[in-house]
């Protein structure tokens, strides 16, 4: 063993009989005790950190809840390929920085509701409800409408 080694030894130990101490109390293992988490300022408690994925998931189940609003028909050399829209979620793509995030959203529209009113309304409704779940900050929402789905009444239904 080299003495670098032995020291390694005696640091990990003393760190190991450091927490078994802290340990000690009414809490259960590896969990602080309530006296200390009170000590700790929540700033100074660590950063959680939400990937771009996480965002687009949440943006494309909020933007799907909304009224009159489907998901992005599926297009070739831009003519539609048929499949139901509305049983899909509209397409997000989202660039995160830190608590501050930009969305491009890919979605279709109940026919004959107004274009404008409808995406005005998603783009409010992701920026409240993301701030409320996530505590992140959208600062652009770019709404692409890839469709006008047809009234209930005149889609197709597979019997």
């Amino acid at each position: 063993m080299t003495a670098g080694a032995a020291g390694e030894t005696t640091d990990r130990t003393a760190l190991l009989s450091a927490a078994a101490s802290a340990s000690v109390g009414s809490a259960p293992a590896g969990r602080p005790t309530p006296a200390h988490h009170g000590h700790v300022p929540p700033e100074e408690r660590g950063v959680t950190t939400l990937h771009d994925r996480v965002v687009e998931r949440m943006a494309a189940r909020i933007a799907g809840e909304v009224d009159q609003v489907g998901g992005a028909a599926h297009r070739v050399l831009g003519v539609s390929t048929g499949g139901d829209e509305a049983e899909q979620t509209p397409q997000v793509t989202a660039e995160v920085h830190g608590r501050m995030c930009a969305l491009r959203v890919r979605l279709s529209v109940d026919y004959p509701a107004p274009v404008a009113q409808v995406t005005d309304h998603v783009r409010q409704v992701l920026t409240d409800r993301l701030a409320e779940l996530a505590d992140v900050r959208v600062r652009t929402v770019d709404i692409t409408v890839t469709a006008l789905r047809p009234p209930r009444s005149a889609r197709r239904e597979i019997r």
